[in-house]
């Protein structure tokens, strides 16, 4: 671990590897400075600013005590760490689902409290509101309406996640802090990828909280 690095506004972003998070580093590298969290190291190049291998249903502690040693800091974070299993319910594996629901709706409740109490809560709630600290979460369509058979857990987990980020932004709002999500429709084909970076990053610049912005 080196010198703490001073710089734009630090963004740690959960599965940076994975196909969205991906198109945001290489769309937002050169705005923020992105800490990339993922279970593998990136197949190639990729533009992030430090970059961990981490678990997040298991490990959201070391990744931020590493990112704060690393930039001192923590503006946003933007939960995009997705797991899903096709199958109908009713034939789900129990212990497929119980992934789901620890990759999409309790690490991102976990990394956001973990930077809560080791960094936002110590600052004062004025100074997070002035630099527009927030937590986004990624969430889907699916969350919202009913998709076809093959995306039942996933969608449960997202329905879920939607309700988290409403209670989250009442709870974290006396720190400053703001929660919102993002529900996008299929990525790369209803929507494009650059439109929904860029919907991120408007969240993360934005004034709103308890949102859950659907684009489709």
């Amino acid at each position: 671990m080196g010198d703490p690095i001073i710089g734009p506004k630090t963004i740690l972003l959960t599965g940076c590897t994975g196909v969205l998070g991906t198109a945001f580093v290489r769309q937002y590298s050169d705005r923020y400075a992105i800490m990339g969290v993922a279970r593998r190291e990136p197949s190639g190049p990729l533009p992030v600013a430090d970059f961990i291998v981490a678990d997040v249903t298991r490990d959201a502690e070391r990744v931020v005590q590493y990112v704060l040693g690393r930039f001192g800091t923590v503006d946003a974070v933007v939960n995009a760490a997705v797991f899903y299993d096709w199958a109908p319910l009713i034939t789900k594996d129990v212990a497929t689902f119980r992934r789901e629901l620890e990759t999409n709706l309790i690490a991102p409740l976990a990394i956001a409290n973990a930077v809560l109490h080791a960094y936002w809560e110590r600052r004062p709630a004025e100074e997070n509101r002035a630099a527009r600290r927030s937590v986004l979460h990624v969430s889907s369509v699916s969350g919202l309406k009913p998709f076809p058979d093959g995306l039942g857990g996933y969608a449960t987990t997202k329905a879920a996640l939607n309700m988290l980020t409403r209670r989250m932004a009442i709870e974290y709002d006396r720190f400053g802090i703001r929660v919102n999500a993002l529900a996008p429709s299929t990525l790369g084909t209803v929507v494009p990828m650059a439109q929904a970076c860029a919907a991120i990053a408007e969240l993360i610049e934005g004034t709103g909280k308890g949102e859950v912005v659907v684009i489709e």
